[in-house]
């Protein structure tokens, strides 16, 4: 055998076994079935259900965010009515508690005014009987007061007499 005819086996022999190789992978690719148009429309109809289906959805879901926003707003009334329940409250404690301390501070004054009255009559009754004593006492004596004028008389007379002199001493009078 020659080389050529070598050759022609082996092309002959390759392409035996090549081309049932080669037309499994052209096989790999698989044809689409038809689609009529009756499945078209069935499908088309089915996406549209779907999508009504999923727009209830999310309309039932705005729904229901509308309604926790409607309970968020009624707990906040609910929480300012409250607040302001509780000012007033606190507001009408703290005039209570300022009217009471004024009026404890009126009838501290009042009770004062009302016991110096008898003191301020007694200061100015002794006052009155100090004048009246003072006035006594000088005598309308050019020459000073009584009491004066008794010390420098028992000094003339403890110049003569003992028992006057240490008298006075004892007093600090000499």
């Amino acid at each position: 055998m020659n080389n050529s005819m070598k050759y022609i086996i082996f092309s002959v022999l390759t392409a035996i076994v090549l081309i049932p190789w080669s037309l499994n992978v052209v096989y790999a690719y698989e044809t689409a079935l038809r689609i009529s148009d009756r499945e078209i429309i069935e499908s088309l109809v089915e996406l549209k259900q779907g999508q009504k289906n999923m727009n209830q959805r999310f309309e039932d879901m705005n729904q229901r965010f509308e309604d926790m926003n409607q309970r968020f707003e009624d707990i906040n009334q609910s929480f300012n009515h409250r607040f302001e329940s509780m000012q007033n409250l606190m507001l009408a404690l703290f005039g209570s508690t300022m009217a009471f301390v004024l009026g404890m501070l009126g009838y501290i004054i009042w009770d004062r005014k009302t016991a110096q009255q008898p003191l301020k009559r007694r200061l100015y009754n002794l006052e009155n009987e100090f004048v009246e004593v003072e006035e006594q006492l000088e005598m309308k004596n050019p020459s000073g007061p009584v009491t004066a004028r008794l010390v420098a008389s028992f000094k003339q007379l403890a110049e003569t007499d003992e028992k006057v002199a240490a008298i006075l001493k004892r007093y600090s009078l000499l």
